[in-house]
C-alpha cells in the first residue's frame, strides 16, 4: 500500500512535504474510528502500520486539484483520502495538498 500525495504546483519543495503532512493527518481525522467506512478505515490503518510509503506528485493548478478531489470524493470510490485546505487567514483557505492510500493492485503491473 502507498499514500499518494497530489501537492499544488506553486508551493516550494518542503511546503509541499509540509502540506502533505497536513493532509495526511486529515485522513486519520476523516477516518476515526466512529468513521462509517470501516473498510477505507482498516485500509488507512494498515497502510500507516505496515507500509508507510508516501508519493508525493505535482498536481498542478487548483483547478487540476479540484478536479483530483471531485473524481475521489464519490460514492464509488472506496479508497481512503483527504483534502487539505490553508487557512482563509494563511492561503485564502487554498486546497494545498490531496491525500490518497492506494493497494498494490491499483499501481502494480
Amino acid at each position: 500500500m502507498r499514500c499518494y500525495h497530489f501537492g499544488n504546483m506553486y508551493l516550494s519543495s518542503i511546503q509541499q512535504g509540509i502540506q502533505a503532512a497536513h493532509a495526511q493527518m486529515e485522513l486519520f481525522v476523516k477516518y476515526n474510528p466512529d468513521h462509517p467506512d470501516t473498510k477505507a478505515r482498516e485500509d488507512l490503518y494498515y497502510w500507516a502500520n505496515d507500509h508507510k510509503t508516501m508519493i508525493c506528485l505535482n498536481a498542478g493548478y487548483n483547478s487540476e486539484m479540484q478536479a483530483i478531489k471531485g473524481f475521489l470524493d464519490s460514492e464509488d470510490n472506496p479508497y481512503p483520502w483527504a483534502a487539505f485546505y490553508e487557512s482563509e487567514e494563511a492561503m485564502g483557505g487554498l486546497l494545498t495538498n490531496i491525500a490518497l492510500v492506494l493497494p498494490e493492485s491499483v499501481y502494480s503491473t
